[in-house]
């Protein structure tokens, strides 16, 4: 009996480690991202993104002509992420993937605007 108790011990510690393990790694998204819109009709421009990962799931801000955007979704899968947020009265969709820990490359607009970004070291 007394190594069915040590037994069951040991597999809810696993279980309990990696579940903290799960919850308490961070997002390679998160921190802030210069963003800068190539190809826009009314020429290239630069942005701010912050992004913050809180109880495990991201939030954050776009700043574009200093102004402060909260984005309504993300969603990161692997090394891609979708940006969700209303700017002008329009629903805006930018679609980045991570090339390398400090670079990313996607688009905005549907594809009609290439999207380049590199990680801000504080």
């Amino acid at each position: 009996m007394k190594k069915v108790h040590v037994l069951v011990s040991i597999v809810c510690m696993v279980f309990v480690s990696l579940a903290v393990n799960a919850q308490g790694k961070a997002s390679p998204f998160t921190g802030k991202w210069e963003l800068t819109s190539v190809g826009s009709p009314n020429g290239d421009s630069k942005m701010l993104l912050a992004l913050e990962q809180k109880e495990g799931k991201l939030s954050g801000t776009i700043n574009i002509h200093d102004q402060d955007i909260k984005l309504n979704q993300v969603e990161a899968k692997g090394n891609n992420i979708d940006l969700y947020f209303e700017a002008s009265g329009y629903d805006i969709l930018i679609s980045l993937e991570k090339k390398d820990n400090n670079t990313l490359e996607g688009s905005g607009m549907g594809g009609m605007v290439g999207i380049k970004g590199k990680r801000v070291t504080e």
